[in-house]
């Protein structure tokens, strides 16, 4: 699989300031370039950073060299990460209400599926405590005809973006934990049926 040039660039104007240590000659002009960009998430499908193409077409160079440029760098910084360890700046918790995806999938009401996508809930705050899963939450000043506004944490993740950390919680808010540990359990042993299936042909 190739690179992904447009997460590439992101990465190298994020953390930029590592791109310093590795400036030489040949990639000085495409540091240089890359430094007088920040990242603006605002419109995720509408970055406001150039992609390779603009990059060559502003230096006026091949569009491959400035490929071939942009991936070392990125594998440099990637690279880096072991020696100079990243700190990041900021903590957020994201609380997502809704029902599984997997779910949704076998309601055959469309009306009432509509209704339940328009009730699910994204709500970004900085919690003092952090929730374990099997726990209830509960916004109780959120209206609740409107918007999902309790259940229980089923999945917890944890994802770097720039210097902060986000914390997503998972909440359904019909079904308790046990109807989690039921589906993962069911999805284990399907697993396990394939493997042996598998085992089995060979």
């Amino acid at each position: 699989m190739g690179l992904n040039y447009y997460k590439a660039i992101s990465t190298l104007i994020t953390y930029k300031d590592r791109l310093v240590q590795f400036q030489t000659p040949k990639n000085e002009s495409v540091i240089k370039l890359l430094m007088k960009w920040e990242i603006d998430m605002t419109y995720p499908d509408d970055p406001n950073y150039p992609n390779s193409k603009e990059m060559a077409s502003t230096l006026g160079v091949d569009r491959q060299k400035v490929n071939v440029q942009i991936k070392d760098l990125y594998m440099k910084i990637i690279s880096s990460f072991a020696d100079a360890p990243l700190i990041l700046r900021d903590c957020v918790h994201v609380i997502y209400i809704h029902i599984p995806y997997d779910e949704e999938r076998s309601v055959k009401n469309k009306d009432y599926l509509r209704t339940l996508g328009q009730r699910n809930l994204l709500f970004e705050t900085k919690l003092p405590y952090m929730p374990r899963i099997g726990e209830s939450i509960s916004l109780d000043f959120i209206e609740h005809p409107l918007k999902f506004n309790r259940g229980y944490i089923n999945e917890i993740r944890h994802e770097i973006d720039g210097y902060t950390q986000r914390v997503i919680l998972y909440v359904h808010p019909l079904k308790g934990f046990y109807h989690q540990w039921s589906k993962m359990k069911h999805e284990h042993d399907w697993r396990l049926r394939m493997e042996k299936q598998r085992d089995l042909r060979f």
